[in-house]
């Protein structure tokens, strides 16, 4: 039994780029995944940002100030016929959640130091704003 790590990503989809590869020429579709992350802030930034208010002469609101938000990208990446179907369904903006495993994926050349760069094999991907699933 092979061992891998499976991920569910849920946000907001960019605009998928597609690309033929191999000899078959499987259509390989690209995207990301805009999620939002919120962190609790101290009680050391809170009076920083209180502080701050105050001398700049604007008003401060504790309660919408608590958390700060943070938006995270994971890119996705979809092979053969689950690639065709974001061709025809996917499209920027779209609220989605994408189930798949975690690889890591290098790039560069000569120059360059190679990157890695986790990204997200998609194996099922549905549509959140009530719609059918993509797959």
């Amino acid at each position: 039994m092979s061992d891998f790590c499976n991920v569910t990503v849920c946000g907001r989809m960019t605009e998928p780029k597609f690309t033929n590869v191999g000899e078959k020429q499987t259509l390989k579709a690209t995207f990301s995944i805009a999620v939002n992350r919120f962190r609790k802030r101290s009680e050391a930034e809170l009076q920083k940002l209180e502080d701050e208010a105050y001398r700049s002469g604007k008003a401060f609101d504790r309660g919408s100030s608590l958390f700060e938000k943070k938006t995270v990208w994971k890119k996705c990446i979809a092979w053969g016929k689950l690639a065709e179907q974001i061709k025809e369904y996917g499209k920027k903006g779209v609220r989605i959640n994408a189930n798949g495993d975690e690889d890591v994926e290098k790039y560069g050349d000569e120059e360059y130091q190679f990157v890695r760069l986790r990204v997200v094999n998609i194996f099922n991907l549905d549509k959140m704003n009530g719609d059918s699933s993509i797959s």
